[in-house]
């Protein structure tokens, strides 16, 4: 990340992020962000338990 080769990657996704309203907590994107399925999920989420375990 330091050479800024993934910068153009990086600043794409962050603004299709920001886009989606399913991603938004209070009106706004912010980390620390989990997305599972493109929706956000609240870190220490149930849901995260079963992918995590693999």
């Amino acid at each position: 990340m330091q050479s800024g080769r993934y910068n153009a990657q990086i600043a794409q996704n962050h603004q299709q992020a920001v886009a989606d309203p399913a991603l938004q907590r209070d009106g706004s994107f912010g980390s620390p962000a989990v997305v599972l399925d493109g929706r956000l999920r609240e870190p220490g989420a149930s849901e995260l338990d079963a992918v995590l375990a693999g």
